[in-house]
């Protein structure tokens, strides 16, 4: 069975020629491509999806086909109406496949395949089978076994979310690769005045989700610290972890105790956990689960953002929206975060990257993974603190860096170039 696509009907604006006209589709182009992962605001997979479609969508000359159901009571009004008609053709899609049942169905257009660790991707998308696979990968675990490699081997492209997923890649004999990491709408994440809702209180953002590889108990160890000598220090945590099994081994390098516990919503009980690892509940602001459009507003309160990641298989999508906010970032100088970092003095480096420490069972091999000196991220926070001028300076820079190269606009336009080839 072949899935054809459908084109929305053009409107007649023959009475008002328009002054941006659609740019013709080239014939290398296809007609539709398929995004074999859900779309949303609630993890970084949903908001690339989403934000894809979107850019897909307004460019107008590929239609993205979305095979699984999209989380639409988290997409903002204007987002599905912009994406009425994917959203309607993918109940359409739904229905092909529960008819064909096990044995799934043939589409002649290519397929975004999502991939993470050892190239494992979405079970629902084997049953929806293209003669042009194209894997989407974003991966940390450096031991590309036997079965990644072969899997690897069978699409007919490969698109890793950093130039050091790429290297990595690359070292390991795989062909047709192509670096293009995330974006950032500049429409939502951009400087802009604040609210003032904290006062005179020195904040420090801290975002990702709860885990070993994000590095959190170096926040928590590098800010105890701080806050010990700034009583007006405030950290602004956005660490909803929607798989709280993954947290295993982050208090395994010895800089917390313990994890936190969850509640009968799935919600992680920080302020408890913080407490008893020496931060003050008076000094945190836990932020829970926002949805992605909600970001920037709260974003753009704090004085600082601070990402001392052990490992980043794309480019940190909070970390690059901090930075489009205008707020000065402090990065670990590790993995993907190098990408942000070779924009010259656009974030603040943490350069004293060391071996990781602790262990977390969900990844064997962590070459190229960094562990950032606690006593370093004091340093640069204290910086951040004194000379508040020259640390807004910096994160102007950073966002104009972000506006000018790192849009979702321009990464869809690097996407639609690899699909026309």
């Amino acid at each position: 069975m072949s899935v054809t696509g459908t084109r929305p009907a053009p409107r007649d604006n023959s009475a008002r020629p328009s002054p941006n006209p659609a740019p013709a589709r080239p014939d290398a182009l296809p007609e539709a491509v398929v995004l074999d992962w859900p779309i949303g605001t609630g993890t970084g997979w949903q908001v690339f999806g989403l934000n894809l479609a979107l850019e897909l969508a307004r460019d107008g000359r590929v239609m993205p086909l979305l095979l699984e159901p999209a989380d639409t009571a988290s997409l903002h009004p204007l987002h599905r109406h912009a994406l009425a008609v994917p959203l309607a053709q993918q109940a359409e899609l739904h229905n092909l496949l529960r008819a064909a049942g096990h044995a799934g169905i043939q589409t002649d257009y290519p397929v975004l395949r999502a991939l993470g660790n050892g190239f494992q991707g979405n079970a629902a998308g084997r049953r929806l089978t293209s003669e042009r696979d194209l894997g989407v990968i974003f991966f940390e675990d450096t031991a590309l076994t036997a079965e990644a490699l072969a899997a690897a081997r069978a699409l007919s492209a490969i698109i890793a979310g950093s130039a050091w997923n790429g290297a990595v890649l690359r070292a390991a004999g795989l062909p047709a690769v192509h670096v293009i990491p995330q974006g950032i709408d500049p429409a939502v994440f951009h400087p802009a005045p604040r609210g003032g809702l904290f006062g005179e209180r020195f904040v420090v953002f801290a975002g990702g989700k709860l885990e070993y590889r994000k590095g959190q108990d170096l926040v928590v160890a590098g800010f105890r610290e701080f806050a010990s000598r700034h009583p007006d220090a405030l950290l602004m945590t956005a660490w909803h972890n929607p798989w709280p099994q993954t947290m295993v081994g982050l208090d395994s390098a010895g800089h917390v105790r313990g994890l936190p516990g969850v509640d009968t919503h799935g919600r992680l009980a920080l302020e408890p956990w913080l407490a008893a690892n020496g931060i003050r509940p008076e000094t945190v602001l836990d932020l829970g689960a926002l949805p992605n459009h909600q970001m920037a507003q709260t974003i753009r309160e704090a004085d600082v953002g601070l990402f001392p990641n052990r490992c980043e298989g794309g480019t940190n999508l909070v970390a690059m929206e901090t930075m489009a906010c205008g707020i000065p970032a402090i990065l670990s100088a590790n993995t993907g975060h190098l990408d942000l970092l070779a924009e010259p003095d656009a974030a603040t480096p943490l350069t004293r990257q060391q071996p990781v420490r602790g262990r977390c069972p969900l990844y064997r091999g962590t070459e190229g993974w960094g562990e950032s000196d606690v006593a370093e991220i004091v340093e640069r926070l204290e910086e951040a603190y004194r000379d508040r001028r020259t640390s807004r300076e910096r994160g102007e820079r950073g966002a104009r860096c972000m506006h000018r190269v790192w849009t979702w606009q321009q990464r869809t336009a690097e996407i639609l170039a690899l699909l026309a080839c």
